[in-house]
């Protein structure tokens, strides 16, 4: 919703305008642009991508990871890198194994959602990599396509697993097949900025927000979270 936002911000500049997620706010980066009462807040989901593509490297028994992408922007290739880099890592660390063994293919729908006749069909995406030697899938859509194919493929007699994304309780959708998810908790940041705009100190801001590596999953201070799914064995969680 940047360019909606934006073009409220400019027609009504003396309205707060926090844009959960975009950087337009942000005076170092390439699309800064000067709005008066505009911030942008965006969780570090590199930190959630690099414990989805360890779960991954983990538990994969053939070396192949499948990644049913979005679209394709800065973000999404951002997270995409995070994915190999953090399952590259445990596979190499934890798993002792040599990095040429391990292959992740990143397929792009188009969207966050499947729109029929505009983006790829996601559960069609899914089979594919299933159907190809990927035993795991990692979804970056706010649908859950690789959850429900994978489960398919499992009854059918496949050994498979997904990570899921976007939504906290996403396994439900497949329990046993599910690693986990990664997903957003915008909810700290939106007191922060309710609470500048209700003692009048609220002015335009960008911030990266971290996990609290404390408790990734507390709801109220940490940014981003992931969730365990009952596919994740003892000993890879």
């Amino acid at each position: 919703m940047k360019d909606a936002s934006s073009d409220f911000a400019k027609n009504h500049p003396d309205i707060p305008v926090l844009h959960a997620s975009g950087d337009l706010a942000w005076k170092d980066g390439k699309n800064f642009a000067d709005l008066p009462m505009y911030a942008n807040v965006m969780p570090q989901m590199e930190y959630g991508e690099m414990i989805g593509g360890c779960a991954a490297a983990l538990t994969s028994q053939t070396g192949k990871i499948g990644y049913v992408g979005p679209l394709i922007n800065d973000e999404t290739r951002r997270f995409a890198n995070a994915t190999y880099l953090g399952a590259k890592y445990c596979w190499e660390n934890y798993a002792k194994k040599d990095a040429k063994d391990l292959k992740m293919k990143v397929t792009w729908i188009g969207f966050w959602f499947n729109i029929p006749g505009v983006t790829s069909d996601p559960s069609q995406v899914s089979d594919e990599f299933l159907n190809s030697g990927h035993d795991v899938l990692i979804s970056a859509l706010d649908t859950t396509e690789a959850l429900v194919q994978t489960k398919k493929a499992v009854d059918a007699g496949k050994k498979a697993w997904a990570v899921a994304y976007d939504y906290a309780d996403a396994c439900t959708e497949a329990p046993e097949v599910c690693l986990g998810v990664r997903y957003f908790n915008w909810g700290p940041e939106y007191v922060k900025a309710i609470s500048a705009i209700q003692d009048g100190s609220f002015k335009p801001y960008w911030t990266w927000s971290a996990p609290d590596w404390k408790d990734i999953n507390n709801p109220d201070t940490s940014a981003v979270g992931f969730n365990k799914g009952n596919g994740l064995s003892a000993e890879t969680a």
